[in-house]
């Protein structure tokens, strides 16, 4: 079973010592909205895309086989 965009969210958040406070109030979210997210792995694209702009990382789309990244 494939593992979902929360796992990478939450470790490039410890990795830049951002807390979920601080991108739920930049999103102008609730932390518990944020934090059920994260914990039940269970957000839109619209939403993963922009914790991760809040962390300047990017969300990729790589070919499983040929690696390639669209």
């Amino acid at each position: 079973m494939n593992e979902g965009i929360a796992k990478p969210l939450k470790m490039a958040m410890v990795d830049k010592g951002v807390k979920q406070k601080q991108i739920a109030d930049l999103l102008g979210i609730s932390k518990q909205t944020l934090y059920n997210s994260l914990s039940n792995d269970n957000l839109t694209f619209k939403r993963a895309a922009a914790i991760a702009n809040v962390l300047e990382c990017d969300i990729v789309l790589m070919d499983r086989k040929t690696k390639r990244i669209y």
